[in-house]
């Protein structure tokens, strides 16, 4: 079994080749720089740049061994660090301490990804900075619409249904696709002209289950009748969250992941506007479980993927045009994500943070400000790292997980800060 067996599951081998290659800046050497070092090591980042100054919180490394990471530590340098060739060899910048100097370097020089990531006590704070927006292709959405373009029904998709549906004196063993589309294509055939409604389609369903399974209460006409609303006309509309990724597709990026994501939507862009697409998105090639027969279902995703392929050939076409570097691997994750694209904005620069927390008020926000004025000017003791190290470990894991989901560019990270109040055990998150 692969040593990261069960992540493997959750982001795959690109998201891991991500994880493997990334060099990680973490500015700091307290507690929670080590706690969040830890987090990032333990999946599998291998490249790490400690930052020391000699405002740090004392060390807590006595749980582990970095030693045996490959932790590469460096003393503050105004000098050095007030350069951004010294910053953009790191996919991701964590932040945990509120040393003056490198709060300056923050605000005067353009970086990688940031994670400010600070704790007083029991509260803390993690905040997303970049100049650019983070294009996330594979946001992993718990419920995912099937793609089974019915209401726009496809040359490629028609000519198979036709041939699934010819002779088939009996629909209960069908899958619940092919019912939707024969109730659809009835109905189309008695109202030429009228736009078709669920009720017609419902009432379609039961009479071809009362005319062709002598009224049997099949799985497949339960299922045909609960996802009746995939078969309705206007249910595949553009989504919001691609329309907001097209407008930001000419953004200036300098993270590589984010140009090409740029490019892939451009590429998109001008897939739209062929006639073969209709207006509509890559078809995903993905079709979900259903009540039928191994043979028919196999038939059924075998049509599906061959036409992704086909939108999939196309779009590498339409990409090669203007950048032959990008995979066709790339290309097809793309294709077949495409639907839940999503941008996200980080705050831009910690100028907007620092407006923000000025401006803002309420019991969070005092908190929130407090927290950030107090890193610059002081530091929890030995025995107060003790004494909150639950906090300092709980804000660690969600700065590593939030890390992990900006350096693979998989789920979609917090938009764009997140406070945490140990007093009330409360968790909030704000958009500045």
């Amino acid at each position: 079994m692969e040593k990261f067996d069960r992540q493997l599951r959750i982001w795959g081998n690109h998201g891991q080749h991500f994880l493997e290659t990334s060099n990680v800046c973490v500015v700091g050497s307290s507690a929670l720089a080590c706690e969040i070092l830890k987090n990032l090591a333990l999946p599998g980042v291998k490249c790490f740049t400690m930052i020391l100054s000699e405002a740090d919180e004392p060390q807590l490394d006595e749980f582990w061994d970095m030693s045996a990471w490959n932790v590469t530590k460096v003393s503050w340098d105004a000098v050095q660090m007030s350069s951004y060739s010294f910053w953009e060899k790191f996919a991701l910048v964590i932040d945990t301490t509120g040393h003056n100097g490198y709060l300056k370097t923050l605000k005067e020089i353009r970086k990688p990804p940031v994670l400010l990531c600070q704790m007083l006590k029991n509260n803390g704070f993690v905040s997303f900075l970049s100049p650019e927006p983070h294009f996330v292709v594979e946001s992993h959405q718990k419920h995912r619409v099937p793609d089974l373009r019915l209401t726009e029904s496809r040359d490629d998709l028609s000519r198979f249904y036709t041939k699934l549906l010819e002779n088939a004196p009996d629909l209960a063993d069908y899958p619940f696709a092919a019912i939707l589309y024969q109730a659809r294509e009835n109905v189309e055939r008695k109202y030429p002209f009228h736009s078709i409604s669920r009720e017609e389609l419902k009432r379609q369903i039961i009479y071809l289950q009362e005319n062709t399974s002598q009224g049997f209460q099949s799985p497949s006409f339960s299922e045909a009748l609960r996802f009746v609303h995939l078969a309705l006309p206007g249910f595949e509309p553009l989504p919001e969250n691609v329309k907001q990724c097209l407008l930001l597709s000419d953004k200036s990026c300098e993270t590589p992941f984010n140009r090409g994501a740029q490019t892939l939507l451009r590429a998109l862009d001008s897939f739209l506007k062929t006639p073969h697409s209709r207006g509509q998105l890559p078809i995903s090639g993905v079709v979900p479980d259903m009540e039928t027969s191994s043979e028919l279902y196999t038939a059924l995703r075998g049509a599906y993927s061959a036409a992704a392929e086909r939108d999939v050939k196309i779009f590498y076409d339409l990409v090669c045009r203007s950048d032959p570097q990008i995979r066709l691997e790339e290309i097809r994750l793309f294709c077949k994500n495409c639907r839940y694209i999503k941008a996200v904005e980080p705050v831009q620069d910690l100028s907007k943070l620092e407006a923000y927390l000025n401006e803002g008020d309420g019991v969070s926000i005092s908190i929130f400000k407090s927290i950030f004025d107090s890193c610059s000017t002081k530091r929890m003791s030995p025995n107060e790292v003790r004494r909150y190290y639950p906090c300092i470990s709980f804000m660690a894991g969600i700065a590593a997980q939030e890390a992990i989901k900006i350096i693979t560019h998989q789920f979609v990270p917090l938009e764009n800060t997140l406070l945490y109040e140990g007093d009330s055990g409360e968790v909030k998150t704000f958009k500045v």
